[in-house]
């Protein structure tokens, strides 16, 4: 039997966001605030309709997410939704340095990796 797949719902997308923020501010003039709903609702609804693996999905995910549906801390949190949803899925996650993250973060907001380059990134090698 398929396992179903457990997708981060809006609720758990703005309380990561709250998180991000208040857990790991970057700057004091950082705040929590949703500027887009919307992105966040296509995000999830691409991750849901994207063919393929897990790894598939959370890089779908990942790049949806990071498209400013907040005010701040947008690439935190779409890190942290990526990492819940492998761990939700796959008992794995992918913890990486806090610079190593940082930069796979920006390849991906800057659109330097293609699709396949963020699956292998995130793919849990045993």
């Amino acid at each position: 039997m398929k396992q179903k797949i457990k997708y981060p719902t809006i609720r758990e997308i703005i309380n990561a966001n709250k998180l991000m923020v208040s857990k790991f501010r970057a700057t004091k003039a950082e705040n929590h605030k949703v500027l887009n709903r919307r992105v966040i609702e296509d995000a999830i609804k691409q991750t849901k309709e994207f063919p393929g693996s897990i790894e598939d999905k959370a890089a779908i995910l990942v790049r949806t997410l990071q498209y400013h549906p907040f005010s701040s801390a947008n690439r935190r949190t779409a890190y942290h939704i990526m990492n819940k949803f492998l761990w939700k899925n796959k008992n794995y996650s992918v913890l990486k340095k806090k610079s190593e993250g940082k930069e796979f973060m920006k390849k991906v907001r800057k659109g330097e990796l293609s699709h396949q380059e963020i699956v292998n990134e995130i793919r849990f090698e045993k």
